[in-house]
């Protein structure tokens, strides 16, 4: 740029931009932006200019770029923030002994905390402390696991019991003329009234000794080769222990109604008399109503 601007050599007015550019011996640097030079030559009308003296005025004449330049502010800026990381470390390590026997360890201060051996073994004491917090935390997290797992193993069990009881009540039961109840004992039996059905009961089998599942069978006169009636599945009951009845679907998932007409209002008052209590929004029960006692 120099060698675009003067016409003598650069290194003759070496001296002249030594002095033009230097910096007052302070934390304040000053530095001016040498790149605008051209266009200030050039708003005089002018391609070059002929002396450093010259060039000197132009230099001075360029808006000044203040920096600050204070090697002893950073470092005084890292001591306080050391300082800051040591008190925070302070402040940890006395809410720390707060929380041991009283005598287990001394109050740290700022004088004492300076003493390299005294730091090194609160430091210890903070991280064996945060060990021993974390370990706390993950037995009692162990703990809390376990005790869900007895407390999910006591409910299923009293399902189960629920559930055999349940069975051994209603199996059998005739609720209406010609037609009684069945309960499913194993998959086969739920797949083979889901395919009579043309539902979905057999996709319940992972509930089966959990869940009462029942049929309401149809006892047909036509005899099978065997010398016995045919029995045929109307309706199909899924009861839980937590909500008694919570579907009663005839096939192609029907409403009780649609399937038995006025018979199932009779199921459903068998059932009742039973002691079986019936979810408020169980499916199937449209146009069915319950007793005074269930509700």
């Amino acid at each position: 740029m120099l060698r675009r601007i003067l016409k003598e050599s650069a290194h003759q007015a070496r001296r002249t931009l030594a002095d033009a550019a230097s910096c007052a011996a302070n934390r304040l640097g000053v530095t001016r932006d040498l790149d605008l030079l051209p266009e200030m030559i050039a708003a005089r009308g002018q391609r070059r200019i002929r002396g450093s003296r010259d060039l000197e005025h132009l230099i001075r004449d360029l808006p000044e770029i203040e920096r600050w330049n204070d090697i002893r502010g950073r470092a005084s800026s890292r001591v306080m923030q050391e300082e800051a990381h040591a008190l925070y470390e302070i402040n940890q390590y006395n809410r720390q002994i707060e929380l041991l026997p009283e005598g287990t360890a001394q109050v740290a201060t700022w004088d004492l905390w300076k003493d390299e051996t005294f730091r090194q073994q609160a430091l210890g004491l903070i991280e064996d402390r945060r060990r021993d917090l974390m370990a706390a935390g993950e037995r009692a997290r162990l703990e809390q696991h376990e005790a869900r797992r007895r407390e999910r193993i006591a409910q299923q069990a009293q399902r189960h019991q629920w559930a055999i009881e349940t069975a051994v009540l209603l199996d059998g039961c005739e609720v209406a003329p010609g037609l009684s109840l069945a309960v499913a004992k194993n998959a086969e039996t739920l797949s083979r009234w889901g395919a009579m059905l043309n539902n979905c009961i057999g996709g319940y089998a992972s509930e089966l000794e959990l869940d009462v599942f029942v049929a309401v069978i149809e006892a047909v006169p036509v005899s099978s080769p065997e010398g016995r009636p045919t029995e045929c599945v109307r309706l199909n009951l899924q009861i839980t222990e937590a909500n008694g009845v919570e579907q009663i679907l005839g096939k192609n998932n029907r409403d009780a109604v649609q399937e038995l007409g006025a018979e199932a209002q009779l199921v459903v008052d068998a059932l009742v008399a039973l002691g079986i209590d019936f979810h408020p929004h169980a499916l199937g029960m449209k146009k069915l109503h319950l007793s005074e006692r269930v509700q």
